[in-house]
């Protein structure tokens, strides 16, 4: 609602109809967050053209009239940018996720409201087109009009990351978009192609044969090795029986009852164990002994 006030910061001087002399200013209600921002925004164009503002002065003087989020997206600005009613415009339209993706959708998908009438309904879905055609960068021309209806037929079109992949590069026109989906779309198919047929090339596999060589050679020299411990080839020296010999002296081939065994001796025991089965059963007696073995058990 707009407020007749005699004070006012940002207010024009207008003489009242029929009241010569008399002056009067009107004031612009500050941005309320409730409010919807575009229909804010048509507002605020309408009154700086009525009073004639120089629209150097409009982003100066609508950003004293925001608050909340749109005022933090003004302040957010550089300077210069501060001063640019355009790109103050886009930023505070894209801070509330009006883009030219959501005009679009909202042209598409308008009805007339109850109570409205088709003036106003025609009224509101022109202003949602003008905002499509300003936020997605063309001109309000039949070429402008054409390459934007293009652009949208070819997006809905092809699949939706190829889809994605073209906005994100933004391109200026259709044909830009056009060229965009055909090299990504060879270098796909090339992809494909490449991993359905793996090709090795010639000088790869000259150059895998050369480096395959020292290897069989290696293995060869590997197998007539000379033992570093006892000079005999034939094996490595972690393997020589030489330094296990300490281990096989103690160990003897014996004859016990008439059975060939091996048995360790020098161990430095009083006793000997020998299996159950190798002593003859008339030699066995049957007695049980105990014997401290120091472990415990």
């Amino acid at each position: 609602m707009w407020r007749l006030l005699v004070p006012g910061a940002w207010s024009e001087r207008k003489e009242a109809p029929g009241a010569q002399g008399e002056m009067v200013r009107l004031k612009i209600p500050p941005f309320d967050e409730k409010e919807d921002l575009e229909t804010y925004l048509c507002r605020f164009e309408r009154w700086a053209k009525l009073q004639q503002w120089d629209l150097s002065t409009w982003a100066v003087r609508l950003g004293v009239l925001l608050r909340g989020k749109a005022s933090e997206v003004y302040i957010g600005l550089s300077d210069s940018d501060a001063e640019d009613y355009q790109k103050l415009k886009t930023a505070l339209l894209a801070r509330f996720r009006l883009t030219a993706e959501s005009y679009r959708r909202k042209l598409r998908a308008s009805r007339r409201e109850g109570g409205e009438t088709f003036r106003q309904y025609v009224a509101r879905i022109r202003l949602y087109l003008a905002r499509w055609i300003e936020l997605a960068g063309k001109a309000a021309t039949f070429e402008g009009m054409q390459d934007l209806v293009l652009m949208k037929q070819l997006l809905d079109s092809v699949p939706l990351d190829l889809a994605t992949f073209i906005r994100e590069r933004t391109p200026k026109d259709v044909d830009d978009a056009a060229t965009l989906a055909q090299q990504l779309t060879e270098a796909r198919e090339a992809a494909r192609s490449h991993r359905a047929h793996p090709t090795t090339r010639p000088q790869e596999s000259e150059q895998q044969e050369k480096l395959s060589e020292p290897r069989v050679k290696d293995d060869k020299k590997r197998e007539n090795n000379v033992c570093f411990h006892c000079g005999k080839e034939g094996h490595f020296r972690k393997e020589c029986p030489k330094l296990h010999k300490s281990t096989d002296d103690k160990v003897a081939c014996v004859s016990l009852n008439g059975h060939e065994v091996t048995a360790v001796r020098d161990t430095g025991a009083d006793m000997l164990c020998v299996r159950r089965d190798l002593v003859d059963k008339k030699d066995l007696t049957n007695r049980r002994r105990k014997r401290d073995t120091g472990s415990g058990i």
